[in-house]
């Protein structure tokens, strides 16, 4: 039994037992532990986004671990050590759920509020019925500076912390710089995610919570209302009376005599001797003075302090746990020290413990660079042990033990690279914390993470009466407890702690399932995220058209609008009429859209009417090639160039934005003009059977939540020109508004456009400017190898923040695997992957991902002709066996007559004809 520090023992003010002073300038300012007053102690802390190692390849994998190593390696041993938190804590789904509500409050529709409660019903059963977890991992730098030596003796209080500051913000700088290059996203945290996080490691329990309104009021006084008169001045001093003042004029030239004869006469005081004093001198006494002031106020506490808004009630320490008490409830902590680990360390061994199904497990390291020169003698010893001791086996004619052997060479091995620093030395801590909000929780946990320990063939022991320093540990990163290992680089790095399969950027939309059962809830949004693009690779069945169709359901209940071109069979239909939205159908006489409309783009990047014109030729590639796909030559572009041009300039159309708001011409006056130039190049023969199809005005517009174009009707020739016009003109409006929307482009077939060099750059072209405009692109296509091919579909899919890989067939499996360098394992998922299921990548990093609908959205989402088939089958036979049962039912009611027959049926039959044996009833025996 280890006795509690008299340090801690004594102390009975729970504020004292928290080090923090304050937080201010993304700083966390803490009191040293020792008792030198000119010790300061300073901390910054990094979230780091985690990866998920074990689905990468091994080249992914094998440069990760060399980036680790490199971090490792940069850790000086003159530094604090690097403490690492990796935490599980309960899925918060209220600020999703909030979303779903604030949006369905704005909608007069009773379908899309049915949607919504039925979006949220379908959330709320998920949590229900699995432990939704999150894994959340920080960094913790921390510095410790003393003001008598250095450059800090030399500086003010206030100038100590400035230097302070940016000796830490170095420190942290280097370290998110070395996790980039172990391909880590990381961000330090500001002020006030500081204060949440010092209050999510005090007690993790989310009733703990402060708001922020009481956060503004750190550091300032309290302020009272005055009544009205003060305010008014009504109650100000007493004015002085004109007499009053009269006399005391009167007495004025007495008054000044008397000063006069003072200043006259001799002093009693002892004369000061004038000693001359330089300007260092004086600079000196005024800094001691200051010192001495601050050091006089330091002792004040401020009005309201952030540490006494954080501290618990009170902590009660038994042998077995800590109780922290709070208002809002109690917390109970029981903590463990790994001190035996395997003897062989498997690569990402560290995340098989992370992967816990338990919430509010804290899992704390810490690394620290040794010096290797006693691990190297200590190792030199165990050498000479094993020497001696196979020495005496072989006097004593012994087979030699291979055990001993192996140990010897692994050991020589390792001291060797130790000598040539291949390697390093590393202190290796890590305490295990279990929370709960009641001991019989805590019991249970803890015996959880115990099991999973030992099958880890990892050795812990519980910290009996020392739950309160490793409660202490967790939370300010200091080692206090010191059960530390001394393992070299290569071990270490084997733990890699930044394993996880959550990509969830919040708030957003749920995506989908992990296989652990997490929820993946992406906001394309997020500055996390390069932009809001996805693309979907999947063959034919795989479900592909099914996923988008669910996402744009839950989008459309996030807030965001849509517009989606569907190629065939009407499959957005069902879903167009539940949340109102307009349906546009698109036909060989009609498309609906004039394609000259020009319009005045907002903060245009160029000039509008230079970008029209090209995107114009993008169109007439389309429809006047030669070839199927195919391009118009240079002469042919130069010529309809100019042809355009003229058209724009008899609208008084010019390159100044005050005249692009004028009508536009239409596509009859530039045939028009092609024949009154003489048709040098046979363009009009050509556009004359297109002319019926273009209308001289736009009849559409995106005043809609959600706009479906169905391009169903048109015919093969003329599908890529209804899908460019509308990419194009949804392009425009997006440019056009001042604040633009979060706007949906969804194109289900994208191959149909991409298939046209030009209409492929045309895409690539808005897949790298939409953000700006708050546009997100989603595409579909099944013809994953030809997109793949094309310069343009290779762009697409570098500006894509998100990808989704469904199923793919033997065919088109390479390409895959070659493009997104998958592993063999991912290899053989997606090929053995069912409907719904696939490989999502955002984040840096991918996993598989399980796409799950509830009952309403299942019906409007599914579209398959099986399918449905199937379904309605199932449904008709339910209604005959229900049909069928009711029919028994009622045939038995009917035979039953009364109670009595029920229960002995074959005693009693009402039925029965009564007999003349004389018995009353009619009962036969």
């Amino acid at each position: 039994m280890v006795a509690i520090p008299r340090k801690i023992a004594n102390r009975g003010n729970v504020l004292r037992l928290l080090t923090l002073r304050e937080i201010r300038d993304d700083v966390m300012c803490l009191r040293s532990l020792t008792k030198q007053k000119h010790q300061r102690e300073y901390m910054a802390v990094v979230r780091v986004e985690p990866v998920n190692l074990p689905l990468m390849s091994d080249g992914e994998q094998e440069a990760i671990l060399e980036g680790f190593r490199a971090f490792l390696a940069g850790i000086s041993p003159q530094e604090k050590p690097l403490s690492i938190h990796c935490r599980t804590a309960r899925y918060n789904l209220q600020p999703y759920l909030d979303k779903l509500d604030e949006v369905a409050a704005t909608q007069k529709s009773d379908l899309y509020k049915a949607m919504a409660a039925d979006h949220k019903a379908f959330v709320q059963k998920l949590a229900s019925q699995r432990a939704l977890l999150q894994r959340e991992f920080y960094v913790r730098v921390l510095i410790q500076i003393n003001v008598k030596e250095g450059v800090y003796r030399r500086l003010l209080p206030a100038e100590v912390f400035d230097q302070a500051r940016a000796d830490l913000a170095r420190r942290t700088q280097d370290v998110i710089t070395g996790l980039a290059r172990a391909g880590l996203m990381a961000r330090r945290l500001n002020s006030e995610e500081l204060v949440y996080y010092y209050l999510s490691c005090v007690y993790t329990r989310e009733e703990f919570n402060l708001p922020r309104s009481v956060l503004y009021t750190l550091d300032y006084p309290a302020r009272a209302e005055l009544p009205h008169a003060y305010q008014q001045g009504a109650f100000s001093q007493p004015p002085v009376d004109a007499l009053d003042a009269l006399e005391v004029l009167g007495k004025l030239p007495e008054l000044t005599q008397r000063a006069e004869e003072r200043e006259a006469a001799p002093s009693t005081k002892k004369l000061r001797r004038w000693v001359w004093k330089s300007s260092e001198k004086i600079v000196q006494e005024k800094r001691r003075q200051s010192k001495r002031r601050d050091a006089a106020s330091a002792d004040i506490p401020d009005l309201i302090s952030l540490p006494e808004l954080i501290q618990p009630a009170s902590v009660e320490q038994t042998p077995n746990y800590i109780k922290i008490h709070h208002n809002a409830g109690d917390e109970y902590l029981r903590a463990r020290a790994v001190i035996g680990y395997p003897a062989v360390a498997v690569g990402g061994w560290f995340d098989r413990l992370l992967s816990i199904d338990e919430p509010y497990i804290d899992f704390v390291l810490f690394i620290e660079t040794v010096d290797s020169v006693s691990y190297v003698r200590s190792l030199t010893r165990a050498i000479s042990g094993y020497r001696a001791t196979q020495h005496l086996e072989l006097r004593h004619g012994r087979t030699e033990d291979p055990y001993i052997a192996a140990a010897r060479a692994e050991t020589e091995d390792l001291r060797d690279k130790l000598v040539q620093k291949a390697e390093l030395v590393h202190a290796f801590s890590l305490y295990v914390c279990t929370r709960a909000e009641s001991r019989q929780t805590l019991k249970e946990r803890d015996a959880k993470v115990t099991s999973l320990l030992r099958g880890l063939e990892m050795h812990s022991v519980p910290l009996q009466y020392e739950h309160l320093q490793a409660w202490l540990t967790c939370v300010e990163a200091r080692d206090v407890l010191k059960r530390a290992r001394k393992f070299d680089t290569s071990t270490v790095v084997a733990a890699f702690p930044f394993c996880s399969s959550d990509l969830s950027t919040e708030p957003g939309a749920l995506v989908g399932l992990t296989t652990g059962g997490g929820l993946v809830i992406i906001d394309p949004t997020s500055d996390e995220l390069e932009n809001g693009h996805e693309l979907v690779f999947a063959r034919s069945g795989a479900g592909k058209s099914y996923y988008r169709k669910i996402d744009l359901m839950r989008s459309l209940l996030t807030g965001f609008e849509a517009i989606v071109i569907d190629p065939d069979r009407e499959e957005y239909f069902p879903i167009c009429q539940q949340f109102g939205g307009s349906y546009i159908r698109l036909s060989p006489g009609n498309l609906a859209m004039n394609p000259f409309d020009l319009g005045r783009i907002q903060g245009a990047e160029r000039n509008a009417l230079e970008e029209k014109l090209q995107s114009l030729l993008v169109l007439f590639d389309l429809l006047l090639a030669d070839q199927i796909p195919g391009v118009l030559s240079q002469r042919e572009k130069g010529y309809l160039s100019k042809i355009i041009t003229q058209a724009y300039a008899e609208k008084g159309i010019t390159a100044d934005p005050a005249t692009h708001d004028k009508a536009s011409p239409d596509m009859q006056r530039i045939y028009d003009l092609i024949m009154a130039e003489g048709d040098t190049f046979g363009l009009a023969d050509r556009l004359l059977r297109y002319l019926p199809s273009f209308p001289a005005k736009t009849e559409v517009d995106l005043d809609n939540q959600l706009t479906v174009f169905s391009i169903q009707d048109l015919p093969p020739a003329l599908q890529p020109v209804g899908l460019y016009l509308v990419t194009e003109f949804v392009w425009s409006q997006a440019r056009k508004d001042r604040l633009p929307v979060p706007r949906m482009l969804l194109i289900d077939e994208a191959w149909v456009l991409m298939a046209f060099p030009e209409g492929g750059r045309f895409l690539a072209g808005i897949s790298r400017r939409a953000r700006k405009y708050n546009l997100h692109l989603r595409l579909v296509t099944q013809n994953v190898e030809d997109f793949l091919s094309s310069e343009s579909g290779r762009t697409i899919l570098l500006n894509a923040s998100q990808k989704f890989l469904m199923k793919q067939d033997s065919t088109t499996i390479d390409a895959v695997v070659n493009a997104f360098k998958l592993s063999d394992e991912e290899r053989k998922f997606l090929l053995g992957a069912g409907k719904g299921e696939g490989l999502f990548f955002c984040r840096q990093s991918h996993i598989p991902l399980q796409v799950v609908a509830s009952d309403l959205e299942d019906q409007l989402a599914c579209t398959d002709p099986k399918e449905l088939l199937r379904r309605e089958q199932a449904r008709l036979q339910e209604r005959a066996t229900a049909a069928s049962r009711e029919q028994k039912e009622a045939l038995a009611i009917k035979r039953s007559g009364n109670e009595f027959n029920v229960v002995l049926p074959y005693i009693y039959n009402p039925d029965q004809e009564e007999t003349s044996n004389g018995t009353e009833d009619g009962v036969s025996f």
